[in-house]
């Protein structure tokens, strides 16, 4: 139905609106910008778990970043946050 993607788009815009001013200047200058997609975050776990989960991502040649990003997804995906097929 036209009117569930125009209601996507305004979404997709109010969230990224980056994404359409990316356009913008790809339209003028027939190059596309880089934009950042992740973000920093700052929180606090227990310092004996810290350090045993840094040991373990370095010995399995692993990023913290990413293994932590993959487990918030997970949890999300199970407690209905999202869907299982994609991240919203």
């Amino acid at each position: 139905m036209p009117s569930d993607k125009l209601e996507k788009a305004k979404r997709l815009i109010a969230l990224h609106p980056e994404w359409f001013e990316a356009l913008g200047i790809y339209d003028e200058s027939g190059k596309l910008p880089r934009f950042p997609t992740k973000v920093r975050v700052n929180f606090t776990v227990d310092e004996e778990l810290y350090h045993k989960f840094r040991q373990f991502c370095k010995r399995k040649g692993l990023k913290m970043s990413q293994v932590v990003e993959n487990k918030v997804l997970e949890f999300l995906r199970e407690n209905g946050e999202i869907s299982a097929s994609k991240v919203e």
